[in-house]
């Protein structure tokens, strides 16, 4: 099967950082390959969410561990990727995030802050016995407990597994950041195309960089679907 040429922009923006003449186009690939994987995060946020709520709406295991762990897994993993995309800081050779807190409303900054809260004190760390968004997450009470003629002790670790306001908030939130987002990758897209239209690439340096899509993606098959997606802008693949 025969595709269009795919260039690869990663290879070509390391070749364009060499580059005096292409500063703003290096400048706007870099953001459109941040945003790019922020409006990634927020789009498996928003899967783990629909496929808590459908959990949720089901009678299937209910009151099991399996249930009550699978869950906590979907809600905590939905947060740290909304957080992850929007809010947190990265050091030094990691991919950050993408900030839209100065862009939300009172009561979209209200659910953002909250939620970002959560990640930082009660899933990527702890912050024991703390009201964190009107719940503690978690506490471990040390007791003693008297069996005659001596005392034994006892430690209790309580933690939440499910947390409804943390989940009406993402439900709220997330439409909102993933919007926000998408629009910030289409300017990132829109200037680093108008960047190359006022400083052309040569078209040898593109045709450098050209790669192999069956590669990337794992079958000719996925290659087509990849294409078939440009139209709607979007494509998502489980392996």
């Amino acid at each position: 099967m025969t595709f269009p040429a795919f260039i690869d922009l990663h290879t070509l923006y390391e070749e364009l950082y060499r580059e005096p003449h292409y500063q703003k186009a290096k400048k706007w690939l870099k953001a459109a390959i941040l945003r790019n994987a922020c409006v990634a995060d927020l789009k498996q946020a928003g899967d783990c969410l629909e496929s808590l709520a459908q959990l949720k709406a089901s009678p299937r295991k209910s009151g099991t561990m399996e249930r009550t762990v699978t869950e906590a897994a979907l809600l905590n993993h939905a947060i740290t990727l909304y957080a992850r995309a929007t809010a947190t800081k990265g050091k030094r050779g990691e991919r950050g995030s993408r900030s839209i807190s100065h862009e939300l409303t009172d009561s979209q900054k209200d659910d953002h802050d909250a939620l970002v809260d959560v990640r930082n004190r009660a899933i990527a760390h702890v912050y024991q016995g703390e009201q964190i968004d009107r719940t503690i997450w978690q506490q471990t009470v040390p007791l003693l407990i008297e069996f005659p003629p001596s005392f034994q002790p006892l430690f209790a670790t309580q933690t939440i597994q499910f947390n409804k306001i943390a989940f009406e908030r993402l439900a709220r939130q997330l439409p909102v950041a993933a919007a926000l987002m998408r629009g910030h990758f289409q300017d990132s897209i829109n200037q680093f195309m108008e960047s190359l239209h006022s400083t052309p690439l040569r078209d040898a340096l593109i045709r450098k960089h050209a790669t192999d899509p069956v590669a990337i993606f794992g079958t000719t098959t996925r290659v087509q679907e990849i294409l078939d997606s440009a139209r709607i802008g979007e494509a998502t693949f489980i392996d």
